[in-house]
């Protein structure tokens, strides 16, 4: 992520001074904070995406290590 933020407000202010209108100018900078926003979204869904991947491979190692353990109980103590 960018270490700083869009500033619509000085982005439209140095539109307008360069001649654009007030309306026109606005709805560029918002077209700037959108896209900086849907990039930083995109950014995080795909983190999520290999949180998920690290959760369900965790819950495989743990399900895995529990099953050992019972059958290593289960020999200790003549079940089998």
């Amino acid at each position: 992520m960018p270490a700083h933020a869009f500033d619509a407000p000085k982005a439209m202010r140095a539109l307008t001074a360069a001649g654009m209108q007030e309306p026109m100018a606005e709805a560029v900078a918002t077209k700037s904070d959108i896209e900086t926003i849907d990039r930083r979204l995109e950014t995080v869904n795909g983190r999520l995406d290999v949180l998920k991947t690290e959760i369900s491979s965790v819950k495989w190692a743990l399900g895995f290590i529990a099953a050992m353990a019972l059958l290593m109980a289960g020999r200790m103590f003549g079940a089998y």
